[in-house]
């Protein structure tokens, strides 16, 4: 498994297209590396960011599936829209990730509860902290192995119900509702505002 200076444990290849001058740029496959980006980048200050999640399985045949992509990629574009973003070509987001999947595929283990999970993402890469929309954009697909953890001896996660009866107080006054909902998959809360 690849594994960088931030102790990421994944496949070695991962998907980059840039967004610069108004277009997208040709997606890219290249090894899993880190990347450089300028303090000032708008991801850091105003959260453009989104993400999508999604697992490919191996079927008893040894062929991998996909759960819905198209409702995936639908999500990611309309995140894109609510968060003044550029939508990502259908094209791109599909043929890249069946590329990506084709070099990953190894990864995909067979059995139940295994699977590879699948992050697509895009975060402003444009340096500057003027309040206003990025005009540059990173486009990434990254993956990581994955087992079903939910019910392994020792494990308690905050997704799974609790073991007993849960008691909540929740005063009305206090809620933070949004008024626009963004959706759970962007850079914050604090970017719906407005």
């Amino acid at each position: 498994m690849a594994k960088t200076s931030n102790q990421h444990t994944g496949t070695y290849s991962m998907l980059v297209c840039d967004f610069k001058n108004g277009a997208w740029e040709q997606p890219k496959i290249m090894p899993y590396q880190n990347i450089s980006i300028a303090p000032s980048a708008r991801v850091f200050h105003y959260g453009q960011a989104i993400f999508e999640g999604m697992k490919a399985y191996k079927d008893q045949e040894g062929a991998a599936w996909l759960f819905r992509p198209e409702e995936n990629f639908k999500r990611f574009n309309t995140s894109c829209v609510r968060m003044a973003m550029p939508e990502i070509r259908e094209d791109y987001f599909f043929d890249g990730l069946q590329e990506l999947l084709k070099l990953d595929q190894n990864w995909i283990k067979s059995g139940a509860g295994n699977s590879l999970y699948i992050r697509p993402f895009m975060i402003a890469s444009e340096a500057g902290v003027s309040a206003s929309p990025a005009t540059e954009y990173k486009f990434m697909i990254i993956c990581s192995p994955a087992q079903a953890y939910y019910g392994a001896p020792g494990f308690r996660s905050f997704l799974a119900p609790p073991p007993g009866p849960l008691r909540l107080f929740w005063p009305p006054q206090n809620h933070r509702p949004l008024p626009r909902n963004t959706t759970p998959e962007c850079g914050g809360p604090t970017t719906a505002a407005g």
